[in-house]
């Protein structure tokens, strides 16, 4: 009973965890366009779009931490097989990478 019960919720963070990574595709999309965005409004409303932007980034960030453990804790429970751990890995590490991109791209339009 236990065990079905972890598995259900192991799929739900799978499951949300493949949303985020979504999620991190429209706004490596919306870093394409926010600086053209900002420079058509007025400084504190562009000044704001940045903030939220950035609390976006970061939550991204931290949710695929979580996911990242969920699913590492589902490889190790259910799988245990060396050659599904690196599928597991690289599959929570690309988007990792692609939102620190974003979270570097925002920093840079904030200096440049």
């Amino acid at each position: 009973m236990k065990k079905s019960l972890l598995k259900i919720y192991l799929a739900i963070i799978i499951i949300f965890h493949q949303l985020c990574n979504i999620f991190i595709a429209i706004s490596v999309l919306i870093s394409l366009f926010l600086p053209k965005l900002i420079a058509n409004f007025t400084l504190d409303l562009a000044k704001q779009l940045s903030i939220d932007y950035l609390y976006l980034i970061i939550a991204n960030i931290v949710l695929n931490v979580v996911a990242l453990l969920a699913e590492y804790s589902t490889w190790k429970l259910f799988h245990n097989q060396k050659s599904q751990l690196l599928v597991i890995l690289s599959l929570n590490y690309i988007p990792m990478i692609v939102a620190l991109a974003c979270l570097l791209l925002f920093f840079r339009s904030l200096i440049f």
